[in-house]
């Protein structure tokens, strides 16, 4: 099995979506949004964290973040089995605290503007979605002031993102 199989899996399966997004679409979103709000040149070890942040998604599928966060035992077993596939595959990358906020910050901006671009399609059943993503990315924000390595895009990303949501009367 190669690492790059995991770019085919499709996201959003339980969600009903009007365009379909693998996790190579959304990888290579990650990749630019970091790009974008990290101040300082991206490290390769940071690159290639964010190239296999959902390698392990091959093996345990897309689980949806409702489930995660209405079962926590689910999440947390499912951290663990990552954390196992991602050592046996050559996929694990030791990141500082910081940047493992700065991918987070990155995976959840290319997931809110994905949910807005469906929602702008017409798509209601993305509004929870994007209201899920603007408090994950503003608990986030918090939590990089407070390391001190929050940027003013990421600032406007979370207003940007604020803005569309509001567009909708939510």
């Amino acid at each position: 099995m190669f690492k790059w199989a995991a770019g085919q899996i499709t996201r959003w399966h339980v969600h009903p979506t009007i365009h379909n997004q693998t996790v190579g679409d959304h990888t290579y979103g990650v990749l630019q949004w970091l790009h974008y709000i990290v101040p300082v040149p991206l490290t390769e070890r940071l690159m290639l964290a964010a190239l296999n942040h959902d390698f392990a998604e091959l093996f345990t599928g897309d689980v949806p973040y409702t489930t995660k966060r209405l079962y926590p035992k689910i999440d947390h077993l499912l951290k663990e089995v990552e954390e196992d596939i991602h050592k046996n595959f050559d996929a694990c990358y030791k990141l500082f605290r910081h940047e493992t906020y700065w991918l987070k910050f990155a995976d959840l901006t290319e997931m809110g503007v994905y949910a807005a671009k469906e929602r702008k399609l017409g798509n209601e059943f993305m509004d929870e979605v994007l209201q899920n993503v603007i408090s994950a990315l503003t608990e986030l924000m918090s939590d990089l002031s407070d390391m001190g390595q929050a940027t003013e895009e990421m600032f406007t990303i979370i207003k940007r993102l604020k803005q569309e949501q509001l567009s909708y009367g939510k």
